[in-house]
């Protein structure tokens, strides 16, 4: 049964890749397919007001091996050390500032879209006075 759910999670995301290709040549967009996927999928979740647990299957087992998608990366490092001597510290500090900013921005996105209201932690301690009151 759980092979089962697993292929057609696998056979739903493989449907989103396509489509987002089939997109990226329709709509004349400077967007890449994995982000025409990611909302053909994010699309799909709020159609169904959930997430399929076939998806979420295929979804957590990606997730619990995503150090092995890096691998790739890694081998591309050593490949180019040549250059990383020579660029490495301006490389660096692009890598840690575009990473900086797009920490930045998604935290203040998340805050702007967080339906919740900003909880103030004194108002939930009980022994937070109010500061106009004194003990005399």
């Amino acid at each position: 049964m759980m092979g089962l759910q697993a292929l057609r999670g696998c056979a739903v995301l493989a449907g989103c890749w396509v489509l987002a290709i089939a997109l990226r040549e329709w709509v004349p967009l400077p967007i890449p397919v994995p982000l025409w996927g990611m909302a053909l999928l994010f699309a799909l979740f709020l159609i169904l007001g959930r997430v399929p647990a076939d998806i979420r299957l295929v979804g957590e087992f990606l997730l619990h091996h995503m150090p092995l998608f890096f691998v790739p990366a890694i081998l591309g490092v050593l490949a180019y050390q040549d250059l990383l001597r020579l660029d490495g510290v301006a490389l660096s500090v692009a890598l840690v500032v575009s990473t900086l900013i797009g920490l930045i921005v998604t935290a203040g996105l998340f805050r702007f879209l967080d339906p919740r209201p900003s909880a103030d932690p004194r108002a939930s301690d009980p022994r937070a006075s109010d500061p106009r009151e004194s003990d005399q």
